[in-house]
């Protein structure tokens, strides 16, 4: 009909055959397809034959020639073929009588074919390097496979190879040439791997269907293969949804997957038990377990468990299941269990308990269980702990063993005692108990042992067997500490008496966590082991002794009433008459300096002092007291010192003005003021010569001038001195000087001269203190020289005990040990444990390489208080002040790490006439320095005699005013050169000795190259002894004291005044 606007598309069809007839198309009916011919050609081969009927059409699919359908003229046709197969010659030139039919057999030439193969031609994937033609004679049919080979690129064009002629021909764009590489490219999805041969695509589409379960649970996702969540199940039902009650319905339309509507209504299914439900309506199959609570028996029938719940079908009581055993003789020591005792077939395995008889021991028989029969001789495999003689190690043995080795020794005894005539002694129970001492003590024990000793030997405190929590408990709650001895006693006293039992344990129920740690830390007091356990703050404590249990040698309660160890005790006495504090322990009190005090700088000279070091401004610049205005504390008041005077004054004993005059300085960092010069008493020990009966003298005489400072050691006389000083100091106060000995030398034989090791230099420090008469010394220099090799690292002890006995220990000859470490880790640890038992109060080494002191100064982890150097501060070498930044603090001004600012280490200079050789006489023939520096010597003794001046004055004076020196040591053999020593002090040299000095300084000794005698090869200078004729002196071997002295004196005259 009529309408507006274009018309519909036509709804006829277009029906198309091909030629052959094998194929039809149909097409819509359009404008274009109406101008197509009803017939096409579907590229197939041809079906049909040629006119002559006989041979077949070699065509694709085509219009047919005729209307008798034939495929037209035959392609063997006498007169359609005129030459050979290969087109070279006629037919009539290879035949005399023509052909005349298609059938007839078409003649070849002679020559090749040489047609072009398939396989050259240019197609898609194959490159052709050369036209290859057939090779064979003329002939027909097709022609045979080429034996050539082409080049050919897969579709990718990653691979390029050459292959047969044949097997190429067998390529075309349906089947393109693939190379074996796999496409390794995520597809869209980004979840799969292309893996494609030869891929050539640009976009990789996933082709998977996906298949995941949607959210509903009950389809699975349709769409391809994609990334994210799947969509939402779009499936829904138009049914109404009741719950499992069927009180609750929701309306349609509902979401696949939906769960049944929340129910409120009590739950309508019956529980097997018959319990009412206590819950509400549920879509899950099974109902909750019922929770009624109800009685059970356990599983072995022991006890009615209450409120178990009805669920629950395992009740264990938790006790053991004590059923008899098939064997009649054990019970099942299982806990409370379901089922058979022993699985079908088992037997039992537990340990025949039947006490031995008739045996060396009385364990229990210990073999597996072997029911009624009697039971076997055996050896006994229990095991028994075994311990050292100390007790310290343990270890575990098998019981016969033990035994065995036991008659072992018990048999070598009784032949030992047969052999001697005597019979062996009963055995007891001290001797049943060496059957368990077996083992070895090792080094550890040996250690141990040997600290015992040394604590001994120091007389500490008892007290510091317990720490401060301990001591302070048992006097806040003894009840409660006297109750844990009790328990600890009885339970050590069971597991001693115990054969059959490891060990005795006993619990502690709910404490508090202050109980707890008393138990803690009192329980390895008896080597007791100690556990905690439960949860929250009133937790259970399991204590277990075993047998190397013990007791301790003081108990803690036996402290109750006193005070803590670690107090200080600062209680004293009213000062007596004579100005001495009488202090309530051996101990002193040192009184503290006055605060302020006004230096007066004394100018002096050095020679190659660095530039960076002052000569007056140092830590130990010389200072005269004058007017202080600060308040003295509780300690001077009780010890009467003026605020004018050193700590050390005492009045009525001191020459008030000679004291007033003398200077002051400040060792180092401690609260020691020492006096300019020191009494050296190596001439007292008879070390350098004899010494007259005015020993007591010259003392009394140097202490009464305001020298404090005593210098003495073992090493000189091997004791003399020492003895000769305790008798002479026991008369005078003791507050009045400050005095120093010295250990860690002590033998005449150079074999045994040093002696490093621990007991040996507290064993020294006790002896040293017995011969001075004193509880404790000021100063004392330590003599380090060739130590053991050996070393053992002792014990410190607490560094919170208070201690005042000696002020000062110093190591002596430091360069003389053959291992540094024994100084640093066992020499120096002993003098701090000194230290902290109050028998010391600083800690120093002395020797002569400054290096060597330097060195051990920084490795030490002993504060070192005071370093003491022998003629490194003479005339001829003041090497000394090249070492003061390391070991004083520097001047404001000067830029230095504070690794050197917080040592502050305290200098003592000894020796400044270098051991004679700045003295008038000369040095002795042992001197080992070289003949350039002797020589160097003796020119400035010479020109020093020539001005009339003494040169021991100038190097005295010298080694007092030394930069950074505190005190400078001088042994004085008479009261004159005692007295000229201390006016030297507060006067000085005049100015003509001062350019004396300047002039020798100049002229001899900074000309010096090497002014000391470092390096000095001992068994070169040993050989030069015995070429001196001084073979006694060079090895070292003296049978007294007198022949050391009387060699000394014989080529010594003077060498007493170093």
């Amino acid at each position: 009909m009529c309408h507006a606007g274009p018309c519909k598309e036509c709804e006829n069809l277009i029906h198309r055959e091909c030629h052959c007839g094998s194929e039809n198309q149909i097409l819509p009916c359009s404008a274009e397809n109406v101008k197509l011919d009803m017939k096409f050609s579907c590229g197939k081969p041809c079906q049909g034959t040629f006119a002559c009927g006989v041979h077949a059409c070699d065509r694709k699919c085509h219009k047919a020639s005729s209307e008798s359908h034939h495929c037209g003229t035959c392609k063997f046709d006498p007169q359609r073929l005129s030459s050979c197969p290969c087109g070279k010659q006629g037919i009539s030139d290879l035949l005399e009588e023509p052909r005349e039919k298609c059938t007839d057999p078409v003649p070849t030439c002679p020559n090749r074919c040489l047609k072009i193969l398939p396989c050259s031609l240019a197609g898609e994937g194959i490159i052709s390097g050369r036209c290859h033609r057939c090779d064979s004679p003329c002939h027909t049919g097709e022609c045979p496979p080429c034996k050539a080979e082409s080049t050919v690129t897969c579709r990718c064009r990653a691979v390029t190879k050459d292959i047969p002629c044949e097997e190429c021909c067998s390529f075309n764009a349906s089947n393109p040439f693939l190379c074996d590489r796999r496409c390794r490219k995520n597809l869209s999805c980004l979840k799969h791997k292309c893996q494609d041969r030869c891929c050539t695509q640009n976009e990789h589409l996933c082709l998977m269907v996906c298949g995941k379960k949607l959210d509903c649970g009950l389809h699975s996702c349709e769409r391809l293969c994609h990334m994210g969540k799947c969509h939402k199940c779009l499936e829904a039902s138009f049914e109404e949804q009741y719950c499992m009650c069927g009180r609750t319905v929701r309306m349609p339309p509902i979401p696949c997957g939906a769960p049944l509507p929340l129910c409120n209504y009590p739950c309508t299914r019956p529980h097997p038990c018959g319990h009412p439900q206590f819950h509400t309506c549920h879509s899950e199959e099974q109902c909750p377990p019922c929770t009624a609570l109800t009685s059970k028996y356990c599983f072995g029938e022991h006890e009615i468990r209450n409120n178990v719940p009805c669920h629950q079908n395992h009740v264990c009581c938790g006790k053991p299941c004590d059923k008899m055993l098939a064997c009649g003789v054990h019970k099942c020591k299982r806990t409370c269990h379901p089922g058979e005792c022993a699985r079908p077939g088992e037997v039992c395995r537990q340990p025949c308990s039947i006490v031995r008889k008739n045996q060396a021991c009385e364990h229990i028989c210990g073999l597996p269980c072997h029911g009624m029969t009697p039971c076997k001789q055996s050896d006994c495999l229990k095991k028994m702990v075994i311990r050292c003689p100390c007790g310290r190690l343990t270890a575990e043995s098998r019981c016969f063993d033990i035994e065995r080795e036991y008659k072992r020794m018990v048999a070598i005894k009784m032949m030992d005692s047969a052999e001697q005539g005597s019979l062996p002694e009963e055995e007891g129970s001290a001797e049943i108990d060496q059957k368990y001492i077996t083992l070895q003590c090792d080094s550890e024990c040996k250690k141990i042992l040997r600290n015992r000793k040394i604590f001994e030997a120091l007389e500490l405190d008892k007290q510091q067997i317990y720490n401060e929590f301990l001591m302070e408990q048992v006097n806040r709650d003894d009840q409660f500490v006297k109750s844990v001895e009790k328990v600890f006693n009885d339970i050590v006293s069971s597991a001693q008496r115990s054969k059959n039992v490891d060990k005795m344990s006993y619990v502690f129920h709910a404490l508090s966590a202050d109980r707890r740690k008393v138990i803690h830390e009192y329980a390895p007091h008896f080597r007791i082991e100690t556990k905690s356990s439960g949860v929250g703050p009133q937790r259970n404590t399991t204590v277990s002794a075993r047998y190397t249990s013990g007791y301790p040698s003081v108990y803690l309660s036996s402290f109750h009433g006193k005070k803590c160890c670690f107090e200080k005790q600062a209680e004293a006495k009213p000062v007596s008459d004579d100005g001495i504090r009488k202090l309530n322990s051996n101990r002193p009190v040192v009184a503290q300096p006055p605060q302020v005090l006004i230096p007066v700088q004394r100018p002096s000279t050095s020679r190659h002092i660095p530039r960076s070091i002052s000569l007056t401004a140092n830590a130990s610049s010389s200072v005269s007291f004058k007017k202080v205005g600060s308040p003295v504390g509780p300690c001077d008041a009780l010890l009467q010192v003026p605020p004018n005077f050193p700590p050390t004054f005492v009045a009525r004993f001191h020459k008030e003005e000679a004291v007033r005059r003398m200077v002051y300085r400040k060792l180092g960092a401690t609260d020691l003021l020492v006096s300019q010069v020191g009494l050296g008493c190596g001439p007292i020990g008879g070390l350098f010569g004899n010494v007259d009966d005015s020993i007591t003298s010259i003392i009394e005489t140097a202490l009464q001038h305001g020298v404090n400072l005593i210098d003495t050691a073992y090493w000189y006389g091997q004791g003399r001195s020492e003895e000769i000083l305790g008798k002479v100091l026991s008369k005078v106060p003791r507050q009045s000087f400050y005095i120093s000995t010295k250990v860690g030398r002590f033998e005449l034989d150079f074999s045994r001269t040093f002696d490093f090791r621990a007991d040996k230099i507290l064993e020294s420090l006790t002896n040293s203190l017995k011969k001075l008469r004193l509880s404790y010394v000021d100063i004392c220099f330590v003599q380090v020289g060739r130590p053991r090799q050996r070393q053992i690292l002792v014990q410190r002890l607490d560094s919170r005990q208070p201690c005042l006995d000696i002020d000062l220990l110093q190591l002596h000859d430091s360069e003389f040990s053959a291992n540094e470490n024994i100084i640093l880790y066992e020499t120096l640890p002993a003098l701090e444990m000194a230290k902290h038992s109050g028998k010391i109060r600083h800690i120093g080494v002395c020797g002569y390489p400054l290096a060597h002191l330097a060195s051990i100064v920084a490795k030490s982890t002993v504060p070192i208080s005071v370093v003491m150097t022998y003629c490194h501060a003479a005339l001829n070498d003041n090497a000394l002040g090249e070492y003061l930044h390391f070991f004083q603090v520097p001047r404001p001004s000067e830029s230095c790490s504070s690794v050197f600012q917080s040592r502050n280490v305290g200098l003592v200079n000894a020796a400044s006439l270098s051991m004679g050789l700045l003295t008038g006489e000369g040095p002795p023939p042992w001197h080992p320095a070289s003949e350039n520096i002797k020589e160097t010597a003796r020119a400035a003794v010479q020109y020093c005699q020539s001005k009339n001046i003494s040169i021991e004055k100038l190097a005295i004076e010298y080694g007092m005013t030394f930069p950074g020196v505190s005190t400078c040591l001088v042994g004085m053999d008479s009261v004159e050169r005692v007295l000229a020593n201390i006016e030297l002090c507060s006067s000085g040299l005049s100015e003509l000795e001062l350019r004396v000095r300047d002039r020798i300084m100049r002229r001899y000794f900074d000309r010096l190259e090497n002014a000391n005698w470092e390096g000095v090869d001992v068994r070169s200078y040993w050989k030069r002894l015995k070429k001196l004729g001084l073979s006694a002196l060079a090895t070292h071997r003296h049978s007294s004291v007198e022949s050391l002295t009387s060699t000394l004196t014989s080529f010594s005259r003077s060498s007493s005044r170093f």
